[in-house]
């Protein structure tokens, strides 16, 4: 795991614009609990997502968001992703 998470923080999302930020997994865990609180669907999602993202040195921020909508629905927490696709995608 920390081979992921050390990768991970040189992640860069590049945006609409053509800038970028360096993404790290609790940036990913923040972005979560802004659509809920539940503990489990949080960590869950995180993990699903950092293990993908370890393939990657950079990737354009709406693919990230597709990402983590597509694992919220994988994991089964259909109103979250939901709700993420309507405010994100």
């Amino acid at each position: 795991m920390e081979n992921i998470v050390n990768q991970n923080a040189k992640l860069k999302v590049y945006t609409s614009n053509d800038k970028f930020i360096n993404c790290t997994p609790e940036m990913i865990h923040n972005i979560l609990l802004l659509y809920t609180k539940n503990l489990e669907a949080i960590v869950r999602t995180e993990r699903l997502v950092t293990v993908q993202l370890a393939n990657y040195s950079s990737i354009k921020l709406n693919d990230l968001n597709v990402m983590i909508y597509e694992s919220l629905e994988k994991l089964r927490y259909h109103d979250v992703a939901e709700n993420y696709y309507r405010l994100n995608l």
